[in-house]
């Protein structure tokens, strides 16, 4: 298995310059909340995301 990596959550388009959500159900947590937190943030973002 490979070692757990942090990504960014907002990353910018190269092209437009605009921000955009890097998420998907490969993540885990965001970093500085409390994991359930975390967790529930990821699910209501990926819900809205899809």
């Amino acid at each position: 298995a490979m070692p757990p990596v942090n990504w960014p959550l907002v990353r910018t388009h190269a092209g437009s310059g605009r921000k955009f959500l890097f998420i998907g159900a490969h993540a885990s947590h965001i970093e500085g909340l409390p994991v359930a937190e975390g967790r529930m943030l990821l699910a209501e973002l990926l819900e809205h995301a899809t």
